[in-house]
């Protein structure tokens, strides 16, 4: 079941990550090296996600990291530069490759994220 997570604010034009651990039932990490993350920002939830105000899809790779239950999914400071001072609702889904079949995708968390103009515009 997904979990509901209202992040901190955010600054736009910064950059965001988002650290994820992932264990199964016994509290143990798991390996996720090969699975597929969306990072996806919306202020409409109802739009399709080709129009989505902001989204990362990333593919854990086979590393340190992923075989240790770890990824970070996040935006750049490019893709957070044209957002609004607003709240914006988010979520993170991740899909599982299974062999001959469609992956089993899963919403992992979900919330609402806030993003505040920025004062210094250093780019």
């Amino acid at each position: 079941m997904a979990s509901k997570k209202n992040l901190t604010d955010a600054m736009i034009g910064d950059s965001l990550s988002l650290p994820l651990v992932f264990k199964d039932e016994n509290g143990s990490r798991i390996d996720i090296s090969g699975r597929t993350f969306w990072f996806t920002v919306k202020l409409n939830p109802q739009v399709p996600d080709d129009r989505a105000d902001a989204q990362v899809i990333l593919t854990a790779p086979a590393d340190a990291n992923s075989q240790n239950g770890e990824v970070a999914v996040g935006l750049s400071a490019a893709q957070t530069e044209n957002l609004k001072a607003t709240s914006y609702n988010y979520d993170v889904q991740m899909a599982t490759p299974i062999l001959g079949d469609e992956p089993e995708v899963r919403t992992i968390v979900y919330g609402r994220i806030r993003f505040l103009q920025q004062i210094t515009r250093s780019r």
